[in-house]
């Protein structure tokens, strides 16, 4: 049985089917047209505000490092590359009338000195992870994460120790050298979401205490989040970190780590 349509009623040409497509070829690139630069837009805002929070948090954690600083403080610059691991921590000599200021900063907190910075970290030895007496070597870190590296000043090897780790060199190659006991992360890979972060400390306040030795109370630090691959910088988060203990200021590259300039 035959269907009939009624009079007047005709089916699309193919003209007219290919008009269509064509029309709706050019709505859709014109939305992808308009919709790109908004989700472009979008993905920038998601970055910097990945960025912001990885910038206040790392704020947070020197803060809360600083607050124990008590001793003696120092300014430097961390290791930038692998060919400087013999020397990670390079003190700086200010020149007179300039504000001190590094990519490093190391100060006493209890019994041991404590550096933080975001540089390359060589080969560090780091107690036993079972539990036990002994030392295992940790392998060298890449720069762009917030590293801590503890140490007691003595101008000998730990017990157990070989080879060539991380050293505070003083005057020169020659000079007596502290070994640093651990090296951590401050936070694991992950944390910095494909980006990496660069430190700079500068001193904010100071104090003349009544022995005329000049003492800390703040620093300023600016910290910088980039993207990994590009190196685009996401946010630069500047911030002011009280050190309610105030450290005496060292500046001169030669003194070892102590109160006095001496081991303590």
């Amino acid at each position: 049985m035959s269907r009939r349509f009624p009079a007047g009623c005709r089916g699309a040409t193919l003209v007219e089917l290919l008009v269509c497509l064509a029309l709706l070829g050019l709505f859709t690139a014109t939305a992808v047209a308009l919709v790109r630069p908004v989700a472009a837009l979008y993905s920038r805002m998601q970055s910097r505000s990945r960025a912001w929070m990885i910038a206040d948090t790392l704020a947070d954690a020197l803060q809360a490092d600083l607050l124990y600083a008590e001793g003696t403080l120092r300014l430097a610059e961390a290791a930038e590359s692998e060919g400087e691991a013999a020397r990670p921590f390079r003190p700086v000599q200010t020149p007179p009338g300039e504000t001190p200021a590094g990519t490093a900063v190391e100060f006493r907190r209890g019994g041991a000195y404590l550096l933080l910075d975001a540089g390359v970290t060589p080969e560090t030895l780091v107690p036993d992870p079972d539990g036990g007496e002994g030392w295992t070597r940790r392998a060298a870190q890449p720069a762009g994460r917030l590293h801590k590296r503890y140490y007691r000043v003595r101008s000998e090897p730990a017990e157990g120790q070989s080879g060539t780790f991380y050293q505070y060199r003083l005057g020169g190659e020659t000079g007596a050298a502290y070994t640093a006991d651990a090296c951590t992360d401050a936070f694991p890979a992950a944390f910095y979401l494909g980006g990496e972060v660069s430190l700079r400390f500068s001193v904010h306040s100071t104090v003349t205490d009544g022995e005329g030795v000049l003492r800390v109370t703040a620093l300023a630090a600016e910290i910088t989040v980039r993207q990994a691959q590009t190196g685009r910088i996401l946010c630069t988060r500047r911030t002011v970190l009280d050190l309610p203990g105030c450290p005496a200021l060292l500046q001169d590259p030669a003194l070892a780590p102590g109160r006095d300039g001496a081991a303590p």
